[in-house]
């Protein structure tokens, strides 16, 4: 009987010593988040307090009221966590629009984002940028789960729905690199086209491109801007938009991976469409249901809201308090039909990411037929 429990024991030793060494090796070593007792979250090389995570919404200050319910939304969920949560604007913020000279708002607020950055490089760390119309369904996640980690500095996501890259939403590390990329995404503006009527979220393929550059596909790439050059009209940039993602894959550093696809040795990650790592995704894929797995839903505009009595039971109008409170989930009190299982909602969006494909191999086909009825018209011309 004393050698079974001396083995036990022995045996309890071992393993209660290798649990503590996997501890260890988590704590310093890998990316997992760990929350200390002072609230300092260690997150890959970084030690992170809360409030150096900003959101950050760049609106135009008449145009709030259409998005109270996503402000409020994470106004309260950032009070909870102590995030940093600020709305920016040329009207609050005259100091860091001085060189955002940009004529398109959709360029211009990149601008802010990147000033913003640099105004306050020695207090925040991370910036997650979001629409004005994007709120958060679940607050039980917490923005640490989505942000880069080691050699990572910026996020972008996959459209669901389509083949942008989102143009609302991305998360990047405050250092120079990211600044730099969001200026030259901002100042893209003066490379545009002036006959194309495409915004941010079609010019952002050009700035990847541009970026991470296309030296083994210069050819290619020619073509595709000789499309954007031409492109009338949404389904013309659609093909644009095909092109320069068919260049991005054949970049892209992780072509297996199912989570992302990696650029500038692993600086730049674009999570794709079924990516778990995702933060956000459109409301009406799944017909403004939700289940445990989403954060953020982009689309909550008041008038929407109102008309069709979507989401949540009464308007979102929280108090400080209460957010601030450990029974702040009260707050979010659902319509009964809103959360649903993960199972209902990837089905959902799985059919809309099939359709997409189809349609991005459908753009691909069209854009070569755009280029060879141009190069025809202007041969007769």
């Amino acid at each position: 009987m004393d050698i079974v429990k001396r083995y036990i024991f022995i045996l309890s030793f071992i393993i209660n010593f290798f649990i503590i060494l996997w501890l260890l090796n988590t704590y310093f070593f890998n990316n997992t988040l760990i929350l200390t007792k002072n609230n300092i979250i260690k997150l890959g090389k970084d030690n992170l307090l809360p409030h150096q995570i900003a959101i950050v919404m760049v609106n135009e200050e008449y145009s709030l009221p259409k998005y109270v319910q996503a402000i409020r939304s994470v106004w309260c969920y950032s009070l909870q966590y102590n995030y940093t949560f600020v709305i920016l604007n040329e009207y609050r913020n005259p100091e860091l629009s001085i060189n955002c000279n940009q004529k398109d708002f959709m360029f211009r607020r990149h601008c802010l984002i990147s000033n913003f950055g640099q105004k306050n490089e020695d207090k925040i760390k991370y910036i997650v940028f979001i629409d004005g119309d994007m709120g958060v369904v679940n607050p039980l996640h917490r923005l640490e789960e989505y942000l880069p980690k080691n050699e990572e500095e910026i996020f972008f996501c996959d459209r669901i729905f389509n083949y942008e890259i989102m143009a609302g939403s991305y998360i990047i590390r405050n250092n120079l690199y990211t600044r730099n990329f969001i200026n030259y995404f901002a100042d893209y503006e003066y490379k545009m086209p002036k006959k194309n009527g495409g915004r941010d979220n079609v010019a952002l393929q050009a700035v990847f491109l541009d970026l991470v550059g296309p030296t083994n596909y210069v050819e290619k790439y020619k073509q595709c801007l000789h499309i954007y050059n031409i492109a009338v009209g949404f389904e013309q940039n659609m093909m644009f938009v095909s092109c320069m993602r068919n260049i991005l894959s054949l970049l892209d550093e992780t072509p297996n991976n199912l989570d992302y696809q990696t650029y500038d040795k692993g600086k730049i990650k674009i999570l794709r469409k079924l990516s778990p790592k995702r933060w956000a995704r459109d409301t009406d894929l799944t017909n403004w249901s939700f289940c445990e797995n989403d954060f953020m839903l982009h689309g909550w505009k008041r008038h929407i809201i109102d008309k069709e009595n979507k989401e949540f039971l009464k308007e979102f109008n929280p108090t400080k308090k209460l957010c601030k409170s450990s029974n702040f989930f009260e707050v979010w009190k659902y319509t009964l039909l809103s959360k649903v299982s993960c199972k209902e909602t990837n089905e959902l969006i799985v059919k809309w990411v099939e359709d997409a494909y189809k349609r991005h191999l459908n753009d691909l086909n069209s854009s070569k037929k755009l280029l060879l009825y141009n190069k025809l018209t202007l041969s007769t011309s």
